[in-house]
């Protein structure tokens, strides 16, 4: 039996760090910030907010001119046009173009707006999408957080057990050799005791495990050793019946940022509604430039520029010189018939619309009513925990009582270890009813207070 303690012992400071290795001790609130700066997801959805920012400062840009500098380099056999004469030739030429040409759109249909508008609404989508990802990170983090706590405490209301366990186990061998119990009772403590044992292996295992959750939600190294720290008092959670079911459904219809996302997506939706419906007016646009051009059929001697009556030798440089000319144009676009896809494509973004309008309502429902619902049922959870102590407490009475009475030989083994395993199993409950309504209650103060999204 000893060696058994040991092993359990052995198992409860498994993964446990080394003599001389720093255990990092970190409070919910710790938790929480380490998470928001090292959690992968965080990341991810700060990269696309990054993204979103590029692509809003690139559709800033588009009203700017566009400055091209183009060149190009031909090489024609048979009839072709000489680019110096202009004139049909059956000679190869060899020519060259190149041309400075800067442009500037006047008037695209309200598009290069409306194109703005939805890379604004994209941005301000991805940074409340960025806050929700936070949003969820957090509620992870509370819930592991409690699960460490709550497995904590019941490996010490196990371990108490199991010592307790181990004592009568020995009282009830005593009495056998004293002959006054039978085997079957003997066999009985062996058997209650074995599942004390396995429930003490389950345990530490389960704590492991949700410590283990806990380090991968934080983003920690598998090498670094951390442990929770646990609130000392009971400061750290308020009464939710202090809370007004109105005040908890304003707050997160104003603040919870899947309604903002939902928000922006229906902006989203209308003004590409706006876009497809201005794709169908004229457009004008400006252009200005220098162009100039070379052909190697050109003769040796070209006039000067500005100075028809002299010649020069037709260098490349010169004849650049002299082919250089100016331009400005206006051009008009209209479309006229495109097969119906701007009619279309209109009609599809208005359903696009309805639908994410409608799905602005639903989400906005579903969110007021999920408040509402938590907040109502922290409030039942609360009820239940307080049953759940006072049960637990008398229960325990009853146990001490009958601990006595066994003691003195006025009850037998049955009746005594019944009213043990049932105050167990009244404080687990009481456990597990403690930290369903701190993890609640705790997702409702997110809701209503946002302390840990800052």
């Amino acid at each position: 039996m000893n060696l058994v303690l040991r092993l359990l012992s052995a198992l409860f400071v498994f993964g446990q760090p080394v003599y001389g290795q720093e255990i990092k001790t970190l409070t919910l609130e710790e938790c929480i910030s380490t998470g928001l700066k090292e959690s992968l997801s965080i990341q991810e959805q700060y990269a696309r907010v990054k993204h979103a920012e590029i692509d809003q400062k690139s559709n800033k840009l588009s009203y700017l001119p566009r400055l091209n500098l183009s060149s190009s380099l031909n090489y024609s056999i048979g009839r072709s046009i000489d680019p110096f004469t202009n004139q049909f030739e059956d000679e190869p030429i060899q020519s060259q173009s190149m041309g400075l040409n800067l442009g500037v759109p006047l008037f695209q249909g309200m598009g290069r707006r409306y194109t703005s508008q939805i890379s604004k609404a994209d941005l301000q989508a991805q940074q409340d999408l960025f806050e929700e990802v936070k949003l969820q990170l957090v509620g992870e983090i509370i819930r592991s957080f409690l699960e460490v706590m709550k497995s904590k405490e019941l490996l010490k209301i196990k371990e108490n057990r199991l010592h307790t366990e181990k004592k009568r186990l020995e009282i009830i061998r005593t009495l056998y050799e004293g002959q006054k119990v039978q085997q079957v009772d003997v066999l009985e403590a062996e058997s209650i005791w074995q599942e004390i044992v396995y429930e003490m292996q389950k345990q530490t295992s389960d704590l492991h495990i949700a410590k283990l959750n806990l380090k991968q939600l934080l983003n920690l190294p598998d090498y670094d050793s951390f442990d929770i720290r646990q609130p000392e008092d009971d400061s750290w959670w308020y009464d939710p019946n202090h809370i007004e079911v109105k005040r908890v459904s304003s707050h997160a219809m104003e603040n919870h940022p899947v309604i903002n996302y939902n928000a922006q997506q229906r902006k989203i939706a209308l003004y590409n509604k706006k876009l497809t419906s201005v794709a169908a007016l004229p457009s004008v646009r400006l252009d200005a430039g220098l162009a100039t051009s070379f052909s190697s059929l050109a003769p040796e001697l070209i006039p000067q520029r500005g100075n028809p009556g002299e010649f020069q030798t037709n260098t490349y440089i010169n004849q650049l010189n002299f082919n250089l000319r100016r331009f400005v144009s206006l051009t008009i676009n209209v479309p006229i018939f495109n097969g119906l896809v701007n009619y279309y494509a209109t009609q599809k973004a208005q359903v696009n619309a309805d639908i994410a309008q409608i799905q602005f309502q639903k989400v906005s429902q579903e969110v007021q009513s999920n408040c509402t619902r938590l907040l109502l049922e922290v409030r039942q959870l609360k009820s239940f925990w307080q049953y759940t102590i006072i049960k637990t407490k008398s229960k325990q009475e009853i146990a001490r009582v009958m601990k006595e009475r066994f003691e003195q030989g006025r009850v037998d083994i049955q009746d005594y270890l019944l009213t043990e395993n049932t105050y167990s199993k009244s404080a687990i409950e009481e456990i597990n009813a403690k930290y369903e309504f701190l993890l609640n209650m705790k997702i409702l103060e997110v809701y209503t207070k946002g302390n840990y999204m800052k």
